[in-house]
Parts: structure tokens; C-alpha cells; sequence
């Protein structure tokens, strides 16, 4: 198992989801797996917001509990307060709303590998 870290995702559309880590391996390899380690958040908004954390980018399939985020700080959740649940396809997120810059709502998650 190795430790990753995802590229920043901006949620730049209100419901919509994105890939946050993607782990889709060429026909033939070993299936990766992965469970998150950390999660970093920062709520831009001028409003909270709630994000989602699942699989599938239509629509996405929550896996975890909803985050509420509160406008315009940072929310953090380290392992110990995440529940040890199995991502056997791409990690995905969407948020409640969302805006593009400075405004957005950014996410990066820290997680560890399998395969």
C-alpha cells in the first residue's frame, strides 16, 4: 500500500461531480482500492455548503457521510474520524453549490492504495 495525494479539485458546479482520484487500471492489471486517509476542504463560498464523497460521476453514489462545510473556512477530517470504507472504482465529490476562483469550493484527499 503506498500514500497518494489527489490533485486539487476546484467543485466548480453546484451537484455536479468530479474525479478527485481516479483509480481505473488497464485491462489485464490488478484492481486498485483505496481508503481515504484525510480529508482537506476550503468553503469559499459566502454560504456553507455540503459535500459529497462517493463513486460514479452520474450521479454520483455517496459512500460516505455528507460534510458540512461553514463559509469560508477550512475543514479538515484525518483518519480517525472517517469511516474505513472500501473505494474499489475512482473516488468522486460534489457540492451543494459551488463557484469558480476564489469563491470555489476546493477539496484534496490524502489516501492510501492498494494494487
Amino acid at each position: 500500500a503506498i500514500r497518494v495525494t489527489s490533485p486539487r479539485v476546484n467543485l466548480v458546479a453546484a451537484a455536479t461531480p468530479l474525479t478527485v482520484l481516479d483509480l481505473t487500471v488497464p485491462t489485464g492489471q490488478v484492481a486498485r482500492t483505496a481508503f481515504i486517509k484525510k480529508v482537506m476542504i476550503y468553503n469559499g463560498q459566502a454560504a456553507d455548503v455540503t459535500v459529497e464523497i462517493g463513486t460514479a460521476l452520474a450521479p454520483l453514489v455517496r459512500r460516505m457521510p455528507r460534510i458540512r462545510c461553514v463559509a469560508g473556512f477550512h475543514t479538515t477530517l484525518n483518519e480517525d474520524e472517517l469511516p474505513a470504507f472500501r473505494f474499489e472504482a475512482s473516488i468522486t465529490a460534489q457540492a451543494s453549490a459551488a463557484g469558480a476562483g476564489d469563491l470555489g469550493v476546493e477539496l484534496q484527499i490524502e489516501a492510501e492504495v492498494v494494487g
